[in-house]
């Protein structure tokens, strides 16, 4: 997973997912290990926002908490971390229709 930097700012439909943060939240910590196992398993592109650095982008996408999946093609958020499957479905559910 590699951080989101501000010459990114203009997202488009290409598929993948933002993972929403920060450093501080042991919740993410956990979330981070799920999405990784999910990344590494089903090669789904993810970008880690940290909330704290882009609190306006993060604002302009309507997240209201942390740590959340946003599906930059279908615009779907996940913020319930319940497990890896959990996750993963969320995943193959929101990934690029190709």
């Amino acid at each position: 997973m590699r951080e989101w930097t501000q010459t990114e700012q203009n997202i488009n439909n290409n598929g993948g997912f933002l993972y929403f943060y920060t450093p501080l939240c042991g919740t993410c910590q956990l979330a981070k290990q799920m999405i990784e196992i999910v990344e590494q398993t089903y090669q789904y592109q993810f970008i880690a926002v940290n909330a704290n650095h882009y609190p306006n982008f993060a604002q302009r996408l309507k997240i209201t908490q942390v740590p959340c999946i946003l599906s930059m093609q279908t615009r779907a958020k996940l913020y319930t971390f319940a497990n890896v499957v959990n996750v993963a479905h969320f995943c193959q559910i929101n990934a690029e229709k190709k």
